[in-house]
């Protein structure tokens, strides 16, 4: 069964995120968030009169990552995760969810009572997925979501969850994603492409440039590239034997950054 180490904040993606306006933790261990509201400071009064701890809306939920726009003008953050103590080679609608919290009270005085929760689950039939990760558009009102077995994209204003059933960034080659970025037009997602059985390497470290379809889920790849794992650098002896399972060590960051 799924039983990750909810103590171990470096397991299975971010565990915190912040922009200009909101700061987040994904508090596993005590099942809520530990949320933050602008302006910081290092007052520590100050900063208890605007910050909230919001429990999970199960105690079953184990989330893998958060994510914020970079760019936004709300109060609000975007999380996903999976459900603990279900067996894991087991194929089980709603394991994933995804969901969106939203601030909408007074800014003078923050009231905890006024964060809005939605939320929604996978449908679909999956096992567990060990490489989970999400991002967000710059504004905040889109999260993309990307695992091995499928993709989604869910809109904060509907509340709608549209799931494409196929590793769309990598149709004919498994792979694993470990870190993304999306500027509102491109995505940059970074993992592993899993070799033949027989090769040597069993993962190359592989970067691919996308766009996304938000009403499909569907990924266009548009190119890829993958670390030369040939030559006289020290990344040419590495396996990189494991990258299917999680670790830290395989742990991965990637940025869109636009040219003016």
């Amino acid at each position: 069964d799924f039983s990750p180490n909810v103590n171990d904040y470096n397991a299975y993606g971010l565990k915190i995120a912040a922009n200009n306006l909101i700061l987040v933790e994904a508090q596993n261990d005590l099942d809520w968030f530990n949320i933050q509201l602008a302006p910081y400071t290092d007052d520590v009064t100050k900063n208890d009169e605007r910050g909230c701890f919001l429990g999970y809306n199960d105690s079953s939920w184990y989330v893998y990552t958060i994510a914020l726009g970079k760019n936004q003008s709300t109060y609000s953050f975007f999380f996903v995760g999976e459900m603990i103590g279900l067996d894991e080679d087991e194929k089980l609608p709603n394991r994933t969810f995804v969901g969106f919290i939203n601030y909408n009270g007074s800014l003078d005085v923050i009231d905890c009572d006024d964060f809005i929760l939605a939320k929604t689950y996978v449908t679909g039939a999956f096992t567990h997925q060990e490489q989970l990760v999400m991002t967000t558009d710059p504004l905040g009102s889109v999260a993309y979501g990307f695992s091995d077995l499928f993709t989604f994209s869910y809109t904060a204003s509907t509340n709608n969850l549209t799931v494409q059933q196929n590793n769309s960034p990598s149709p004919s080659t498994p792979f694993l994603p470990y870190a993304v970025d999306y500027d509102g037009s491109h995505g940059i997602i970074a993992g592993f492409l899993k070799n033949d059985q027989n090769s040597r390497i069993k993962y190359n470290t592989t970067v691919i440039l996308f766009t996304i379809d938000a009403s499909t889920a569907a990924v266009t790849p548009i190119v890829s590239w993958r670390y030369p794992m040939n030559g006289t650098t020290w990344q040419a002896g590495q396996t990189n034997a494991g990258a299917d399972k999680n670790d830290p060590k395989f742990d991965m960051s990637v940025i869109t950054q636009r040219r003016h």
